[in-house]
């Protein structure tokens, strides 16, 4: 069992800088997954092209991953001031409130690391998150399916390219040798990978 604790003022002021903007219900909605991680005096909130710490009281390191907008609501209707989160398997309580989550525990916090993406990410940031996190962080942090289909979109791209230069004696180990070394380390999607 994993907790912490924290202000409403603190939560709301993290929200302002992951949907920067209006606190609009479209802002927040665009955000899509939030990922909380727990370390020792710290809770870490990330969504899509934002990372925001807020000080707080804790026991324990964990992940969660759940929605922001479902998140947010939570917390704005709540009329508390403080809150007390409790994580255990599969389940977050917020207060009185349990809701089924994404959870990660971890003996100590050396591994808990956020996935990267710019805001307005494209198939190239996303390809190349496979040279930096495994494949457990990225189906955990429910990115491993935008890597696939990512995986899919160069695959065809490539074929399509193979499919229009073969006539002028251009090889498809030709064109993977031209892009896959400037997406991947080592010049290959990892087997693990797909």
């Amino acid at each position: 069992m994993i907790t912490f604790k924290t202000t409403k003022k603190d939560l709301l002021k993290m929200f302002k800088h992951l949907c920067p903007g209006r606190m609009s219900r479209r802002n927040i909605k665009n955000a899509e997954e939030c990922e909380i991680t727990i370390t020792d005096a710290k809770a870490t909130f990330a969504a899509r092209g934002a990372i925001f710490s807020i000080p707080c009281i804790t026991k324990g390191t964990s992940k969660v991953t759940l929605s922001v907008s479902y998140f947010y609501d939570i917390i704005h209707n709540d009329p508390s001031k403080q809150f007390e989160f409790v994580i255990e398997e599969n389940e977050m309580k917020i207060n009185n409130l349990t809701i089924n989550v994404a959870t990660c525990f971890f003996e100590d916090d050396s591994i808990l690391r956020s996935i990267k993406l710019p805001l307005n990410f494209n198939e190239v940031d996303v390809l190349q998150l496979l040279n930096d996190h495994t494949v457990e962080e990225l189906i955990f942090n429910k990115v491993y399916g935008r890597v696939l289909k990512s995986a899919r979109a160069l695959d065809n791209s490539i074929s399509a390219a193979y499919y229009l230069l073969r006539k002028y004696g251009v090889t498809r180990d030709e064109l993977n040798n031209l892009t896959l070394p400037k997406l991947f380390k080592d010049g290959k999607i990892p087997e693990d990978a797909i």
